[in-house]
């Protein structure tokens, strides 16, 4: 198929989509297919959807978001990735991994810091039940050794 539209190559799948579509559709008012929610989108909507790409954001613009998110988080507990897709427009999954990612960022609330720091008493208290069960290894050797040889002088009798 030749090319049309401004004559360069990337123009040729959406104007062969955008002619498929036409060919599909009454008139080329509504195109086939189906959304997420059930609504049709018209075959102009579907085109600029299709030549749309994703905005790149600088590393100023990423930090802004994230420091949004993480006050929100701290103010609120949760929901900073959720008022951050609000406010700014990038996807959730987006802004959450920003968040992870950027040193010194957090992605959970309170509750799951005050857990958080609860783990670091659960890992004292299980060192110190490795260090017991150590000595009651050492232990359990000692009492065979007197055991053995209890039967053995018993054996002398």
């Amino acid at each position: 198929m030749g090319e049309r539209g401004s004559g360069r190559a990337g123009n040729v799948n959406l104007y062969e989509t955008f002619n498929r579509l036409h060919r599909l559709t009454a008139a080329g008012r509504i195109c086939g297919i189906r959304v997420g929610n059930g609504f049709s989108r018209t075959v102009s909507q579907f085109v600029q959807a299709a030549a749309k790409k994703g905005k790149l954001y600088t590393a100023d613009e990423k930090q802004a978001v994230v420091d949004f998110a993480n006050t929100h988080n701290a103010e609120y507990g949760r929901g900073g990735v959720t008022a951050a897709v609000k406010k700014f427009g990038a996807s959730a999954l987006t802004i959450a991994s920003w968040v992870k990612s950027v040193p010194g960022g957090s992605h959970v609330g309170k509750g799951r810091a005050e857990s958080a720091g609860g783990s670091s008493k659960r890992g004292s208290v299980l060192a110190e039940l490795s260090k017991l069960d150590q000595v009651i290894d050492a232990k359990r050797k000692e009492l065979d050794a007197l055991e053995a040889r209890f039967q053995r002088l018993k054996a002398s009798l």
